[in-house]
This record gives C-alpha cells, structure tokens and sequence, in this order.
C-alpha cells in the first residue's frame, strides 16, 4: 500500500539540517501562538487544499484577538499548553519528519513557558499595556512562521528580522529624550499625546519588524 506524503515522510529520518532548523522555528512560534506556524505554512500554499488553508487562517486570527481578552486563560494551562505541543509536532513533521516533529513539539513546550514568563515580567517592569505587548508577540510569531516556512530557511534571516524592533526602541528612546531635552532648553510645553506612549512604543516595534522583514525578503531574494 503506498503511504500519503506525509506518512512516507515520517518514516524517513534522513532529513536536511535547514528543514530541522525550520521545523524548530515554527515549533517555537507555535508556543506564542499556536497557528502561527500552520499560519506560516498556510500562507506558503500547505496544505494543497485552499479550504484547509482558509480554515487554519480563520483560526490564527481568532486566536490572535481572543489572545488579548481578559478572560483567556493562560497558555500554560493544561489545554492550552497541549495544544501548543500537538501543533509544534504538526508543523514539525510537515517541515522535516519524526525528527521535525520532535524538534516543534520541544521548542513550542518551552516558547509556551518562556513566552508567558517574558510576556508578564515586561508588562511589571515597564507598566506597557498587556495588549500593546501581546501586539509585538503577534508580530514576532507571524513573521517568524513566514520566514521559518519559506523555501530555502536561512536561520541568518532571524537575528536579521530581531534587528528591527530593536533599531526600533532604539530610535523611539532617542527621539523621546531629545524631545525632553528640548523642552527643558526652551521652557516650551510638550503638546499633549493623541495616543498612549505604550500604543506608540508598540506600533514603532511592529513598523521596525515589518521593515526589517522586507528588506530580509529582498536580500534573500
């Protein structure tokens, strides 16, 4: 009996590094957010068929807003958190094997305990809004399926794509402080925001990783 694709590919081990690596960058994503990665393959043309691939995008997105709602329990509870490992394998085999699977399924474990750590320290340290943070985790997990589920992964592409939010919040301090600067040398009064400086601080963030990403896709392309 000849095995579907996907079976005949879990038999076989002998699988290039790069499609490891990307079966670990979708697994990892998964872990923020748990279609990111079948998001990433969805939008690649996986699964051939156009239903399946509307469906996990209708999922990624309902998922991306229930995410910022106060009543969504946390990822790390016990159904979150499985379905977070069961997606990482999907997308793991999909990409590389029995040994893709194994990679996704570990590297979305521990991005779902990592993640949800980082998530709450930053929003105490900083006092940023819950849902401006979650916005750069969006952005982090969809750009990072797109690049992982592309043709030819380049793991260089990542610190790449992280370089962008950084020149970011770079930027927006540097700008900040010479707006105070000014200020305190003239006497004038800053005019008063028309938005929070978190919603400002994530939509520069947002804007340096999508700027970031471009230029990565005309480099590698």
């Amino acid at each position: 009996m000849r095995l579907p694709p996907l079976f005949r590919q879990l038999r076989d081990d002998r699988v290039p590094a790069e499609n490891l690596r990307a079966a670990a960058v979708l697994g990892a994503v998964s872990g923020l957010r748990s279609f990111s990665g079948a998001a990433g393959l969805a939008l690649r043309g996986r699964p051939p068929a156009v239903w399946a691939r509307a469906a996990v995008l209708a999922f990624a997105g309902g998922e991306a807003v229930g995410d910022k709602l106060p009543m969504t329990p946390p990822r790390s509870d016990p159904p979150g958190l499985v379905g977070r490992v069961v997606v990482g394998a999907a997308v793991g085999a999909a990409t590389a094997g029995a040994r893709g699977a194994r990679v996704g399924a570990t590297f979305a474990l521990a991005t779902t305990y990592a993640s949800e750590r980082a998530r709450a320290l930053l929003g105490r340290r900083t006092g940023i809004p819950d849902p401006a943070i979650a916005v750069v985790e969006d952005a982090i997990a969809y750009g990072g399926a797109w690049l992982g589920a592309g043709p030819g992964f380049r793991p260089g592409a990542l610190p790449a794509l992280a370089a962008g939010p950084v020149a970011a919040l770079v930027g927006t301090g540097a700008m900040t402080s010479a707006q105070v600067a000014y200020h305190k040398l003239t006497g004038s009064e800053p005019s008063d925001p028309t938005s929070s400086p978190a919603i400002d601080l994530g939509f520069h963030l947002v804007l340096g990783l999508a700027t970031a990403a471009a230029f990565e896709a005309l480099a590698g392309s």
